[in-house]
């Protein structure tokens, strides 16, 4: 075995001589243009920017946080005013519950009691199914309404209480002639 040797087996290093001479390398290739029906890519979301400006004081004008101020500055006399406000609150939540209770929760005892009102229709619908399918939201949806402007007033009339500089003086009863 002298001289050619048969084919290489992997693995075993090729001497020069056969080695293949390297290739220079590829140039990249140029970017492909997208074909006027495929959707673009979104262009990048622009940057946000926070603007600030130093605090203004306001000319004049009533606070919250003033009348905050005062409370903090007589604890005594702010208890009172803030127990007199939850009461008020209290007040009015339970009074609105109660009626609901007793309006909603009185159906079906009446309609336990009074067996007539069961089989009663009204438009071809059985009367316990019109209360309670039909007048039942609407009389929730008042109630509420009822609540929140009743609960807007106690909070402005405990506002008008602890009293802002601008507060305009509580209006004198009118005397019943």
């Amino acid at each position: 075995m002298t001289g050619q040797s048969g084919p290489r087996r992997p693995g075993r290093p090729q001497p020069r001589s056969q080695q293949r001479p390297k290739q220079p390398p590829k140039p990249p290739k140029p970017p492909r243009l997208p074909h006027p029906a495929e959707p673009q890519p979104a262009p990048p979301a622009p940057r946000r920017v926070a603007v600030t400006a130093p605090r203004r004081h306001r000319a004049g004008g009533y606070s919250a946080r003033a009348g905050a101020a005062d409370l903090h500055a007589q604890p005594r006399l702010g208890q009172l005013y803030v127990r007199s406000l939850v009461r008020n609150q209290l007040r009015l939540s339970l009074g609105v519950l109660a009626v609901l209770a007793a309006v909603l929760g009185g159906l079906p005892a009446a309609f336990a009691l009074l067996p007539g009102l069961r089989t009663s229709e009204v438009a071809g619908i059985r009367l316990p199914w019109v209360l309670l399918g039909v007048v039942a939201y609407p009389l929730l949806v008042g109630a509420a309404y009822f609540h929140v402007r009743h609960a807007e007033r106690v909070e402005r009339d405990f506002t008008d209480l602890l009293g802002g500089p601008d507060a305009a003086p509580p209006a004198p009863p009118r005397d019943a002639r």
